[in-house]
């Protein structure tokens, strides 16, 4: 069964406020994903939400950090 998770994980950086300037380390974003039993979908959604931009991935110097992109317009429909 195909099931989109893109809706959860933008939802997981809204509500815990990483929009825009705000990030947290991508290694702790992505880490309930240890026993999803999804976790390759989830992996993938996750890409495709990097590549169109809803979700920004920056180069910090302790790793890799995320945030939300500060354009409701690109998030938004996610959270319908």
């Amino acid at each position: 069964m195909e099931q989109n998770h893109k809706p959860l994980l933008v939802r997981k950086l809204k509500n815990k406020g990483f929009i825009g300037g705000a990030h947290k380390p991508e290694q702790s974003f992505l880490r309930f994903l240890r026993n999803h039993p999804d976790r390759k979908e989830v992996l993938k959604d996750y890409e495709e939400l990097v590549d169109d931009g809803v979700i920004l991935r920056q180069k910090k110097n302790k790793g890799i950090h995320v945030s939300l992109t500060s354009d409701k317009k690109k998030y938004g429909p996610y959270l319908q």
